[in-house]
Parts: C-alpha cells; structure tokens; sequence
C-alpha cells in the first residue's frame, strides 16, 4: 500500500514557480511524498507546483512508481492511499 501526502515547502523571497497553496495560506512548492504504508520507507518524492493537485495530477505523477515498482515485484498488488485536505 501506497500512501501519498502533499507537503508545504513554503518559500521565502520571489522563487519562480512558486504558487499560492490555499490550505497553507502561502506560497511555495508541495511535493508529493509517497510512503510504503506499512512500514512508513519513503519510496518517493515527486516535486510539485505548490497548489493542490488533483486525482487526475496524483495519478499522472505516481505512475512511474508504480511502473518501477512492478518491474522489480512483477506480481506485486499496488492499492493506493492518499487523504485530502
């Protein structure tokens, strides 16, 4: 199991890229940190614009982990958890 989190990395200054994150109240970046539920590892982190991202977003993003996860466990069930804000 999957568990997926956007976490605020808030900037400080005129950074390019950098977009208001309304549930933070802040500009800044949100990366998504995927973790094994399980155990807690972190298995990855994909860097985001900071605004929420959508199902559609969080989708497009994790499937190169899924992908990479597959080809080492190729019998592997993946099921996914993420919460919302």
């Amino acid at each position: 199991m999957l568990a997926i989190d956007d976490i605020e990395d808030r900037v400080h200054g005129r950074q390019r890229l950098a977009r208001f994150h309304a549930h933070h109240g802040g500009y800044g970046f949100a990366p998504i940190h995927v973790h094994e539920a399980t155990t807690g590892n972190l298995v990855a982190v994909i860097p985001r614009l900071g605004k929420i991202p959508d199902g559609n977003e969080v989708a497009l993003e994790l499937h190169p982990v899924i992908r990479a996860s597959r080809k080492r466990w190729p019998r592997i069930d993946v099921l996914v958890r993420g919460d919302s804000p």
